[in-house]
């Protein structure tokens, strides 16, 4: 049983946990929320993204929070006369059953097709609104483009694919011939048989006038089209080239039609493309030119990690404590400091709360999220997230956290990697090692990992998604060791690891793996 600090009786109000609202792990989930534009915790990526038009790629790592951010945006213009959509891969999907009809998109056609299919999600957003009835113009324009998409798979967007002409004569009339004995009565026919058969026209044929129709409208228009989830092929990247072709001529077409709004409408018009950024870095791979497109359009979503003087200042616990103002009534008045001593009166492994779930987490809201619901779900009539809370529901976030890094691994390598890469830190059983210790226990055991064909790549592949980092002794004392980690995601972390220095498995994963 976990009993409440003696500090309890400090606490003069009736708050308990299942009373305050912390978020959603799933961004979507929470942009249901009816109070949802006054929930959402606004900070400088946001800004970045409203005042430079130039801007449309969403990057960050899984769960830092880029569907939350597009859909307070969509929201958020929505209020402000905005015509405003979220499209994810899965309509991409659709798109191509109905106008390829299940034939395969060559790689020459990609441009053509993701400009098409871009143009009519900007068509259906253009419908979806009214003209201005006193711009006789507008009206015209935008009448002439529902005609466009009303008749868009009706006969009129057929072609002649073949063409037969037949024709059956026979005698067509009546003749009445006398004779002696009676009249004989003759008749004729003449028939013909046409026979057309159609093909539905092909998207290419129909994009110049699309094109032309919506270079009338956009004008008077203001809207916001939003890719998500656009990682959701489960394919492994590197053998995938079609999915990458996919991704850089969307990136490209985007670019265009963006700079296109630009020069058309003065508002903030524009598409935006949320990607997960270790797939932005793979897609540099194979683009000579997509850095210097990145660099001008791309908003990146990093949580500083360092940087701040109190606890209650930490972006990410600023964000939690921002969330608990709003939906906690008695809250709503106090000053963060005052919300965070209420709620995290207590230390942590003689850590504040803050620099604890900084410890237990990749530095990102999700992680921050999942561990506050799970103490909030397992104890909703608790005061506050007591010490002994966090301890007690360490199991099962550790659990959640492996099972999120996973699904974000396995569109990185294969599966089977993926599972001894991270059996091999479990049955090491070390929370700190050098290499010469994991190369030699790798050697020992090869035949469990049979699918490792390189230590130094292994190393490499886990701590480029945190499940190591490093760390070294910076002190001069010998009797006072003080240690520096170093995060692959961390400020100020390096990109490849230090084999030099010692290895330290991440705090979320040891209680799963045992260590």
């Amino acid at each position: 049983m976990i009993l409440l600090s003696k500090n309890n009786n400090l606490f003069n109000d009736n708050i308990k946990l299942k009373d305050i609202f912390i978020g959603y792990a799933n961004g979507e989930s929470e942009s249901t929320e009816k109070n949802f534009l006054d929930l959402f915790y606004i900070n400088s990526n946001y800004d970045e993204i409203i005042s430079n038009k130039n801007k449309f790629i969403i990057s960050g790592r899984k769960g830092t929070g880029k569907t939350i951010l597009a859909k307070y945006i969509e929201k958020n213009y929505a209020t402000n006369g905005y015509l405003c959509t979220t499209r994810k891969i899965s309509d991409f999907n659709l798109q191509s059953l109905i106008d390829l009809n299940e034939t395969v998109l060559p790689k020459s056609e990609l441009s053509a097709f993701w400009k098409w299919t871009i143009l009519l999600e900007i068509c259906k957003l253009i419908l979806s609104g009214k003209p201005n009835p006193h711009n006789m113009k507008t009206v015209f324009y935008h009448n002439r483009l529902k005609r466009f998409y009303c008749n868009l798979y009706s006969d009129s967007i057929f072609t002649v694919n073949s063409y037969s002409k037949s024709s059956n004569n026979k005698l067509g009339g009546i003749v009445k011939i006398p004779t002696a004995l009676n009249e004989i009565n003759t008749s004729a026919e003449i028939a013909y048989n046409i026979t057309k058969n159609f093909q539905k026209n092909k998207y290419y044929n129909l994009l110049n006038k699309l094109d032309c129709l919506l270079n009338k409208c956009l004008p008077n228009y203001d809207l916001i089209l939003i890719y998500d989830d656009l990682d959701e092929f489960q394919r492994n990247m590197q053998d995938d080239f079609s999915y990458i072709d996919l991704l850089l001529s969307l990136i490209a077409v985007s670019n265009d039609i963006n700079l296109r709004l630009i020069n058309t409408n003065s508002s903030n018009s524009r598409i935006l493309i949320l990607l997960r950024d270790d797939i932005l870095n793979m897609l540099h791979l194979y683009s000579a030119n997509l850095n210097r497109l990145i660099v001008d359009s791309e908003v990146n979503l990093n949580w500083p990690k360092n940087n701040y003087k109190d606890p209650w200042d930490n972006p990410l616990m600023d964000m939690v404590l921002s969330k608990i103002s709003v939906s906690v009534k008695d809250f709503s008045n106090m000053s963060k400091e005052c919300i965070y001593r209420r709620l995290f009166p207590e230390k942590i492994n003689h850590q504040e709360a803050s620099d604890y779930l900084m410890d237990y987490s990749f530095g990102r809201p999700r992680d921050i999220i999942n561990y506050l619901n799970i103490i909030k779900n397992t104890y909703p009539n608790a005061k506050y997230f007591g010490s002994q809370l966090f301890t007690s529901c360490k199991p099962t976030y550790s659990s959640k956290f492996l099972n999120e890094l996973e699904n974000e691994l396995s569109i990185h390598n294969n599966p089977k990697v993926v599972q001894e890469s991270l059996n091999l830190i479990r049955d090491l059983k070390y929370q700190t090692f050098d290499y010469a210790t994991i190369k030699n226990f790798y050697n020992k055991n090869v035949a469990n990992y049979p699918n490792i064909t390189s230590i130094d790549n292994c190393l490499n592949f886990l701590y480029k998604f945190g499940v190591l980092g490093n760390t070294k002794n910076i002190s001069r004392n010998i009797k006072k060791p003080k240690y520096k980690i170093t995060w692959c995601y961390g400020d100020g972390g390096s990109s490849n690891p230090n084999f030099s220095e010692k290895f330290i498995v991440h705090y979320a994963l040891r209680k799963n793996f045992g260590i």
